[in-house]
């Protein structure tokens, strides 16, 4: 039983720098399309994701291995997390079952984050 416990947090530590780059990769590419879109309703601030979704492309045709795992999590975090902000922000009166579902989007997507984060284990996956 204390093995499991030790390669749950083996693997925790492994994926965190991951995560971190993943997430200061987005927070630049928000920082630089604040410079563009200086409120949430103007769609120019969905440009932050692009940098995300070029690396999970990259992911899935093998040309960088090292996010592997844990670019779709943070993806769906970062689209649900705009997706929740653009709609409260640009409707002041939307419907409450817009604002629940993107509500209930970014919890999910936050739990599959968390999920992926203490499970997955990339060091015993070969690229062939």
């Amino acid at each position: 039983m204390r093995h499991m416990f030790e390669g749950t947090l083996a693997r925790q530590y492994s994926n965190r720098l991951q995560l971190v780059v993943l997430l200061l990769i987005w927070s630049l590419s928000n920082w630089i399309v604040s410079f563009f879109a200086d409120d949430l309703s103007n769609p120019v601030s969905f440009a932050a994701v692009i940098p995300l979704g070029v690396i999970y492309a990259l992911e899935k045709i093998r040309l960088m291995s090292w996010f592997s795992g844990l670019t779709l999590p943070v993806l769906a975090v970062v689209i649900s997390a705009h997706l929740f902000l653009w709609i409260g922000h640009r409707v002041p009166y939307s419907s409450s079952w817009a604002i629940s579902g993107t509500c209930i989007a970014l919890v999910l997507s936050l739990c599959f984050l968390m999920v992926r984060l203490w499970t997955w284990d990339n060091r015993n996956r070969t690229v062939t």
